[in-house]
């Protein structure tokens, strides 16, 4: 069911109850600060809740240092690595704060796409933990440097590396990720991304059959199109693409060619045969149209 009204969280009425804290400050100086988060939970109005936060920083007139971080949610626990945070006053404007080098990573924490539903509604059907870990650099709030990130669960695993630039600009945001790897099982991926509504009913039967899904490639995103060069292996053998994606209003548009050569002059199922290489265009969600 759709999540509709107070289920969906609203940043411009925001409502925290139910919050418990057990939060020391062992030192207030002029430029020093230490705080001792040992616990502490609250719960918004959308559903969105945290079980627990806690943490060890200390804040000085240069640096921030964050120690045993941990964020624990219905079905996630996230334990970022240890942070430092240099810069030449504590007092510099907002702008400048913006522009300070951060690095974030994480080891093998878990989490569960359904504890962020409040966010993203299509999340609430999620609820297969995935494991993470990641090591990214930034900058600045509005580029990054992904080094790695690695998502593994039962039957899913994903490894990618990779750039985002203009994030401060929603129509500028460019992408680009190499390489992109993913194996999954294709039963359960499609279970999972039709349960979200994010793919039809007919799309969730089709990759069913795949069976197994591998994919390598290189992911470029620009100007609201993302572009994957790259092969999809399934039972049916390698495919090479070069698909592209984009969103105009409520129509998705897909396009590329396909090529394969344990395909060609073959049948799937006694029925379809496939040439050798072929062009389609996804004009909407409903089916492809031949070139």
């Amino acid at each position: 069911m759709p999540r509709k009204g107070k289920d969906i969280f609203d940043k411009n009425h925001i409502t925290i109850s139910q919050i418990n804290g057990d939060i020391r400050i062992p030192v207030i100086q002029n430029n020093s600060y230490t705080i001792d988060v040992r616990r502490f939970s609250f719960r918004e109005r959308s559903g969105f809740s945290i079980e627990n936060i806690a943490m060890f920083a200390h804040i000085g007139k240069q640096s921030i240092d964050i120690k045993n971080f941990k964020i624990q949610m219905a079905g996630s626990s996230i334990e970022p690595a240890d942070m430092h945070i240099s810069f030449n006053n504590l007092k510099r404007s907002p702008a400048e704060l913006a522009g300070i080098p951060l690095n974030f990573k994480l080891k093998n924490s878990k989490l569960t796409l359904s504890d962020f539903k409040a966010f993203v509604p299509a999340m609430e059907q999620l609820d297969t933990p995935l494991f993470l870990s990641c090591d990214i650099e930034a900058d600045s709030i509005t580029a990054i440097d992904i080094k790695n990130i690695t998502i593994h669960s039962d039957d899913l695993d994903i490894n990618l590396s990779g750039a985002i630039d203009n994030l401060n600009n929603a129509d500028s945001i460019t992408a680009s990720f190499s390489p992109i790897r993913l194996s999954a099982s294709a039963v359960n991926l499609a279970k999972q991304l039709g349960a979200a509504g994010v793919i039809p009913s007919k799309t969730v039967s089709l990759i069913t059959k795949l069976r197994h899904i591998n994919l390598d490639g290189t992911l470029n995103y620009a100007n609201k199109k993302a572009q994957f060069d790259g092969s999809v292996t399934t039972q049916f053998g390698t495919l090479k693409t070069d698909g592209t994606a984009s969103v105009a209003k409520t129509h998705k548009y897909f396009s590329g060619r396909l090529s394969s050569k344990r395909l060609k002059n073959r049948r799937i199922n006694g029925k379809r045969e496939f040439a050798r290489e072929h062009s389609v265009r996804h004009r909407n969600a409903n089916g492809f149209q031949r070139q």
